[in-house]
């Protein structure tokens, strides 16, 4: 949609009839007929029902709602449809497709002196992830050297995620672990 720009912003016509006027001169209350007359530089978007939620929209977004408004559209496009536990993780799904799923705790172990790693199967394959992972522990972990990095590789599509915390100064012995948590957003469902 377009925004209407005025040349002559907050101007209006305004139109008495006959009867108006004679109400108006007697001293009783008359209606009058106001008509923008604000000269626009671009006209805009009119607003309507085509312009605001169109009927098909309508359908897809609110099936079985009577009459559909704009504020049921936009509840529909964040309308929680799932929301549940599986293995470490939690997670929600909206109906607008997008997905969020977490765990408070998931344990890294040693995959290489560089390399601390673990790949996980997600509640549900997911597509255009955004990863976060944060090691709430960090202070703890002695062996934990400056700088390490946290990384994950992905293959959405099947659920599976590879997690890793990789350290460029020190290296990491077998026995090494750490805890991470890791939240990730992304779509559960691709149209």
């Amino acid at each position: 949609m377009t925004d209407r720009i005025p040349g002559a912003p907050g101007r209006y016509q305004g139109n008495l009839s006959a009867d108006a006027l004679e109400k108006m001169q007697a001293g009783e209350p008359f209606s009058i007929t106001l008509t923008r007359d604000d000269a626009p530089i671009v006209e805009g978007t009119p607003y309507s029902k085509a312009a605001v939620l169109p009927d098909e929209l309508a359908a897809k977004l609110c099936p079985g709602v009577a009459d559909p408004a704009p504020k049921d559209a936009f509840a529909a496009l964040y309308q929680i449809v799932d929301r549940g536990k599986s293995g470490n993780w939690h997670y929600r799904k909206w109906s607008n497709g997008v997905a969020e799923c977490w765990s408070s705790v998931i344990t890294l172990e040693y995959q290489g002196t560089r390399c601390l790693s673990r790949w996980l199967t997600l509640p549900f394959p997911m597509w255009e992830m955004v990863v976060s992972m944060t090691i709430p522990n960090a202070e703890n972990d002695y062996f934990l050297h400056v700088p390490y990095v946290l990384s994950h590789s992905a293959n959405g599509s099947n659920g599976s995620v590879k997690f890793c915390v990789i350290d460029d100064v020190g290296s990491f012995k077998t026995t090494d672990y750490i805890q991470v948590s890791i939240h990730i957003t992304g779509l559960w469902k691709v149209d």
